[in-house]
């Protein structure tokens, strides 16, 4: 029997951004900085709808911030929507002290 999550609005977000995980035991409180994660990097425009009205745009930059592996176009995105400079989230800062290997 497949559990339902108790929260509706969680529901509706895509299924493949936690395909591995169940569902069920996920919510939008004490999975925020996961949640923010998948929908800025593999979420559809409604995905990003649902936690822009759940979350709101300060409070998605806040978390963003702080994570080490946002790829370049979610970060410069939620950058440029919440008008934070790149320079202070933290994918961006350890982006730059890693060294590029040699490009032949």
């Amino acid at each position: 029997m497949h559990k339902v999550n108790p929260d509706p609005e969680f529901e509706q977000l895509s299924k493949h951004l936690f395909w591995e995980y169940d569902r069920s035991k996920l919510s939008f409180e004490k999975n925020a900085p996961l949640v923010i994660h998948r929908v800025l990097e593999y979420g559809m425009l409604e995905d990003w709808k649902i936690i822009q009205k759940k979350y709101g745009i300060p409070k998605i930059a806040e978390i963003a911030m702080k994570l080490r592996d946002l790829d370049k176009i979610s970060a410069n995105f939620i950058a440029t929507v919440a008008n934070v400079p790149l320079e202070k989230f933290r994918c961006y800062i350890l982006r730059q002290s890693q060294e590029i290997p040699w490009n032949y």
